[in-house]
């Protein structure tokens, strides 16, 4: 399933895992996918980006609940982070 779980501005948005981990207990989910847009067309992960993802991996692995992969969007290229190394 896909699910919305933030909306933001242009250059920020609110992550709340309770929300993210919410949806995916709701679907019965053994893992999920992060995804999200960085309208300005840079798909480099940002410290604050990097810094969720870890945050999110771990209450994922308190809730057997694996985080595989984040994936951030622009136009028609993504960058990932288990692709890159950064997931394992």
């Amino acid at each position: 399933a896909v699910k919305k779980v933030s909306e933001g501005s242009v250059s920020a948005t609110l992550v709340d895992p309770k929300r993210i981990f919410g949806a995916a207990l709701q679907h019965h989910a053994n893992s999920i996918i992060l995804a999200h847009n960085h309208p300005s067309g840079n798909i480099a992960p940002s410290e604050e980006d990097k810094k969720i993802t870890r945050r999110l991996r771990l209450i994922g692995q308190d809730l057997e609940l694996s985080v595989i992969d984040h994936l951030i969007i622009s136009g028609n290229v993504y960058f990932s982070f288990a692709d890159e190394g950064i997931i394992s």
